[in-house]
């Protein structure tokens, strides 16, 4: 009885002891090249949502979850989430970071559904304020790839160009953060 007691205790321990923190992200991706050969997809708008939890020392762990902006009236639905490593490579108030991290993303439309992972890294820059705020910038890199193939669809179909494809990407995001 003692046991499980005791182990649940010690799991505990490292989540009270290491500072958490929660925030949002507003951003941009794009995928490498906008040429209409390569499907004429351009940057997108994203809209997220992240929390972060020390490992160790310098190392954390982050997830995120963010929706991508869709043409209006495009009945498209795009949601990503993501799991990072972030490195600080200094101490104080300003503190350059390394992201290192995969995912997935799913991307709805009116006549199905396509999956997609990826694997991406980054650099950033964060203001850690001693209130407890955090304001952070980061550029990424990364590679997506398609899970479930194309989507069938009528050619009368009027379909807008999705705002995610595979390839290289690159995107941009501005964080506020709060450390508990």
């Amino acid at each position: 009885m003692r046991l499980p007691l005791l182990l649940v205790t010690f799991a505990a321990s490292p989540a009270l002891a290491n500072p958490i923190v929660i925030g949002a992200t507003i951003g941009l991706e794009q995928p490498k090249s906008t040429s209409v050969s390569d499907n004429g997809t351009t940057g997108s708008q994203l809209l997220g949502l992240f929390g972060r939890m020390t490992i160790s020392g310098r190392l954390a762990g982050q997830l995120e979850v963010a929706r991508i902006a869709t043409p209006a009236n495009s009945q498209m639905d795009v949601r990503v989430g993501s799991a990072l490593f972030v490195y600080d490579l200094a101490s104080g108030p300003l503190v350059p970071v390394l992201l290192a991290g995969a995912g997935a993303a799913q991307q709805s439309m009116t006549y199905g559904s396509q999956t997609f992972i990826h694997a991406e890294a980054g650099i950033g820059l964060e203001l850690r304020i001693k209130n407890g705020f955090i304001l952070g910038v980061d550029a990424r890199i990364g590679t997506r790839s398609n899970t479930t193939g194309p989507i069938a669809m009528p050619e009368s179909y009027y379909s807008p160009i999705p705002p995610i494809a595979e390839g290289e990407y690159r995107s941009v995001r501005l964080g506020l953060g709060v450390t508990f």
